[in-house]
């Protein structure tokens, strides 16, 4: 098993990128990958996308889980490692590569800008805790 919780904003170097190209390439799934280090989320684009994302990485071994409305969050034991990320992204690229969106998405998804906010400034689940 996949030695994380959640999801994951790392890339396989730390710097954050992987969950971005794959918000970037699956708009209609994912976006608002936000957070620092392993304290990271990414929402999925309806309530009903995040749990079939959640249930299928299950089923590729990853111990996720939803936070909110729409957030998957990532919160890794101790010894988490870049090598999870790097697994971890793989798993989730996959995942999403053969997910279809369930329900009509929160956000435009023609306008897919990964860390930008591009929910309603109204929707409790649009900005973090924090941000104004």
């Amino acid at each position: 098993m996949v030695s994380c919780l959640c999801v994951c904003v790392l890339s396989d170097d730390g710097s954050g990128l992987g969950m971005e190209e794959i918000a970037r390439e699956y708009p209609m799934l994912v976006g608002r990958v936000r957070g620092q280090g392993t304290f990271s989320a990414i929402s999925a684009s309806s309530i009903a996308t995040r749990d079939k994302l959640v249930s299928e990485l299950r089923q590729h071994g990853v111990e996720a889980g939803g936070s909110g409305a729409f957030t998957i969050r990532l919160r890794p034991s101790m010894i988490f490692q870049p090598v999870h990320a790097a697994e971890f992204l793989d798993i989730f690229a996959n995942v999403c590569a053969k997910t279809e969106p369930v329900g009509t998405p929160m956000w435009d998804t023609s306008n897919q800008r990964g860390l930008h906010p591009i929910t309603p400034l109204d929707n409790a689940e649009s900005q973090p805790v924090g941000h104004q």
